[in-house]
Order: C-alpha cells, then structure tokens, then sequence
C-alpha cells in the first residue's frame, strides 16, 4: 500500500508555475482548466493543498507542436492508457488530463485570479465537483 504524499502550499505554487510557463510555451496559455484539488483551492482562494498538481486541456488542442514541446520539457515523465500526462517538478507531481469528451462545464469556464495569476476553472464548479473522477 503507497502513502499518498502531501506537499507545502509553496512546492504546489512552484510546481504549478512551471506548468504554466510550459502552457504558455505551447501557446495553450487560454486553453487549460485547473482540475480537482488545485482547481477547488483556486475556486476557494485557499492556499494550494494536495498530492500534486492538476490541469485539463481538450484534446483538439493537442497537435504534433505541442507534443513536441511537451516532450522536450517532460524527460521523466509520459501518458497513461487513461490520457494523463505525467511528470515531476522538484518532486511534485503534475497532471495534465487529456479531455476527449464535451463537458457542460467546460464550455464557459470561470476566469479566477489566484496566486495574482489569472486561471480558468469549470463552471458551474459544484457540477464539475461532482463529477470530477468521471471526466475524461
């Protein structure tokens, strides 16, 4: 049985600006959502908490140049038969969920400012909460 491990609110904010620095090296600045915990701490403007750091980007978004960008950035990392890229930054694991499917809540996300950075979160956010293990 593994422990799931919990990290300080400033490894998660370290680990969440590299991820959007990466985002915006692909030009996918406007395009990703922050998903569960890191989303529900943005939503809530409560201090970063959780196992790691997660983010959705629509799969129509995902063209060859991101990949390769992606690649050259993730050495140590990869994709799951689920659709989630994968990787660690300074220990912290980063989740980038591939999303194949058309959500309600995807489809005019609310725009937060959080850690003075602006980040789009589902909206309605509870009907997201509810069905956040089953998106994808």
């Amino acid at each position: 049985m593994s422990e799931e491990k919990i990290f300080s609110s400033e490894q998660l904010g370290k680990a969440l600006f590299d991820l959007d620095d990466l985002l915006v090296r692909c030009a996918l600045q406007n395009t990703y959502f922050l998903l569960h915990e890191t989303a529900k701490c943005a939503k809530e403007n409560k201090e970063l908490s959780g196992d790691g750091v997660d983010v959705g980007i629509e799969a129509r978004y995902i063209t060859p140049e991101v990949v390769s960008t992606l690649s050259a950035h993730i050495k140590d990392g990869g994709m799951d038969e689920k659709g989630i890229i994968s990787y660690e930054f300074e220990g912290v694991p980063v989740r980038i969920k591939i999303i194949k499917r058309n959500y309600k809540f995807l489809k005019h996300p609310d725009s937060v400012v959080f850690m003075y950075e602006g980040f789009r979160i589902p909206n309605p956010f509870d009907g997201y909460w509810k069905s956040r293990f089953l998106v994808r």
